[in-house]
């Protein structure tokens, strides 16, 4: 069984914003923006956050927790 990673690798994109990289797919990097849109204070670009799934998503809490 593959264990799915406690939080995702950031580095930083803009002064508030991060890139984070996909758990299940290496190569795609999602956007988390800690300025948010609209009635959300934070958003990401991932499926998760998009089709109101996870809030807050994977990536979001990684960002909290390392940056």
């Amino acid at each position: 069984m593959k264990q799915i990673p406690l939080f995702h690798l950031i580095k930083p994109y803009t002064r508030l914003a991060y890139l984070v990289q996909s758990a299940t797919r290496p190569e795609v990097e999602h956007l988390v923006d800690l300025e948010g849109f609209e009635e959300e204070k934070v958003v990401c670009t991932c499926e998760d956050f998009i089709y109101n799934r996870a809030r807050p998503c994977a990536h979001i809490r990684s960002v909290a927790i390392q940056a």
